[in-house]
């Protein structure tokens, strides 16, 4: 039941906004149209998305609260795991759920629901927000049951958590843009004073900053300038590796000596506004001296997640080698955590880290036809060679259900993204531009041992050898053991899905490669279902010329 409102919940997200032409064509949801030009009869609707969120937040740390405070108590946590959902509230989910898809499917573009806003059309859009709140309501009954809340937890837990659900509504609906304001310039003028010092620093005197008419600050020199808006500020890159690693901290506290090992979450955040300041340095530098085009389509796009990927690597680091974050240290005949066999999870994180590391080293120095796509593969190749000895479990027999799975997801995936015709001729036009041996030899290459080969292996280690693995012990800490399976498999498709280019067909082939490990326990199987995904791709590719997917 858990997987099932998962997949709704994720589906309904993806298409109600309307996920047609009018977004290719404008680059403007329905939701962002009503806004602007609704008017008071779609008041609501253009702002359930953000309702929407606050809602599955709140309810998230609530329920978060509550399970921590009872996690002990083991008569709560029987009577939660055994308690059985109202066969009505399964029919309400079912129908408010194929009510909003019917609605979202239908309306395609906004304007005519602002045209004509007494059609039937219209009234039943401006009326969507109620049947959201019923699936909403439906979505955490099924989750987490009201009633037997309110039969089994203490009235005063119950009173606090509400009350922290509200706090938590009122400040992401009134707060959420002022503080991202306030942190943007707090952090703004800092990181451009820094990036100007850093290219003086290196004799390179032209950049400076300057404002344009509306003064947003505007950083570069006569030949090559970039408009510096609030994102570049940093916070983003700066809140995401705190999460990550108070998350990682928390999963390791078995190991890790808490409070101490939280020292590395603000070290972590100084050093990736440190370098962000260098990221806006080199920007310039690149356009300035290079390539304008390397340095807006190569290294803008892919120099913050090299900042991210870098600091979470020397993060990793530090929490596995020094001795201060542990609570058991090592001896001097015992240098390393690896050695010990502490951390032999953590090692199947390398292979992509590597993969994903070099990747975007060489996206941001190169701005056209990635003909150096086969520099992360033999990178992601040696790690996995240097420790072939933790990866021992790859090399088991996979089952045969694992390459039924790995077909289902092809079929999946041709059929949730569609061709890009504009996008697959400009591939064929780069890549006809090399010798015919090189070509061909860079699309085996990329077709055999990158996609079907290294590229399954390394994510299948990380993805379903630690993150689910690991989200499932962590959830079992917890006392959730009846949910931790579902639990763990739903988040660890979604993390797989925000890694690849469709998030929705991602997340549909991450719950399948998860399946295809839960059906014995062995990451073989995801392996080789995602081999058979790939090399079917790869094939299809090739045969009908769809380069969109590469």
């Amino acid at each position: 039941m858990a997987t099932l409102v998962a997949l709704e919940f994720a589906a309904i997200l993806w298409f109600k906004d309307g996920m047609g032409s009018y977004l290719r064509d404008s680059q403007q949801t329905i939701v962002g149209y009503l806004k602007i030009n609704g008017g008071l009869l779609f008041v609501a609707a253009s702002y359930i998305q953000k309702i929407v969120y606050t809602a599955s937040i709140g309810y998230f740390l609530t329920m978060t609260m509550i399970l921590v405070k009872e996690r002990r108590n083991s008569s709560f946590m029987r009577d939660i795991s055994q308690y059985r959902n109202n066969q009505l509230i399964v029919w309400i989910n079912l129908i408010s759920f194929l009510f909003l898809s019917a609605l979202f499917i239908v309306v395609k573009r906004p304007e005519p629901l602002v045209e004509n806003p007494f059609s039937a059309q219209s009234i039943l859009y401006a009326g969507s927000p109620i049947v959201w709140c019923v699936f909403l309501y439906s979505v955490f009954n099924l989750a987490f049951p009201f009633a037997a809340l309110l039969r089994i937890a203490d009235r005063k837990l119950l009173f606090q958590a509400g009350s922290v659900f509200v706090i938590v509504a009122i400040s992401i609906l009134l707060s959420r843009d002022v503080m991202i304001d306030y942190w943007a310039g707090l952090l703004l003028p800092s990181t451009l004073v820094l990036s100007t010092v850093i290219c003086h620093l290196v004799g390179f005197d032209a950049a400076k900053v300057i404002s344009d008419a509306s003064g947003i600050p505007i950083f570069g020199t006569n030949a090559f300038q970039v408009l510096i808006l609030p994102g570049c500020s940093g916070y983003e890159g700066m809140t995401l590796i705190m999460i990550i690693l108070a998350a990682y901290c928390v999963v390791q506290r078995g190991i890790l000596r808490l409070p101490g090992a939280f020292l590395i979450i603000p070290l972590a955040a100084i050093s990736m506004f440190l370098l962000n300041a260098v990221r806006i340095a080199g920007l310039v530098a690149i356009g300035h001296f290079w390539s304008p085009a390397v340095a807006m389509n190569g290294f803008h796009a892919a120099a913050g997640w090299i900042n991210l990927v870098i600091v979470l690597l020397f993060a990793l680091l530090l929490l596995h080698y020094v001795s201060f974050f542990h609570k058991i240290p090592h001896s001097k005949s015992e240098p390393s955590a690896l050695i010990k066999g502490e951390w032999d999870e953590v090692v199947l994180l390398f292979p992509l880290l590597a993969l994903i590391g070099s990747s975007l080293f060489i996206k941001a120095l190169t701005a056209d036809f990635p003909w150096l796509y086969p520099i992360p593969i033999l990178l992601a190749l040696a790690t996995l060679y240097r420790f072939r000895g933790y990866y021992h479990l790859i090399w088991e027999r996979p089952s045969v259900v694992s390459i039924f799975i790995g077909i289902a997801v092809f079929t999946l995936w041709v059929n949730m993204i569609a061709v890009d015709g504009v996008r697959s001729q400009q591939f064929l036009t780069q890549f006809n531009t090399a010798p015919p041996i090189l070509a061909a030899a860079w699309l085996i290459f990329r077709g055999i041992v990158g996609a079907s080969l290294i590229v399954p292996i390394a994510e299948e280690l990380a993805f379903r050898g630690f993150i689910q693995s690991q989200l499932q012990v962590m959830l079992n800490r917890f006392q959730l053991q009846n949910f931790s399976t579902e639990i763990a498999l739903v988040i660890t498709a979604i993390l797989f899905g925000i890694l690849h280019s469709d998030f929705l067909a991602g997340t549909m082939a991450g719950l399948f490669f998860g399946l295809a490990y839960l059906q014995r326990r062995k990451i073989a199987d995801a392996i080789i279902a995602h081999a058979v995904t790939n090399a079917l791709l790869a094939l299809y590719v090739v045969h009908f010329g769809y380069w969109s997917y590469w």
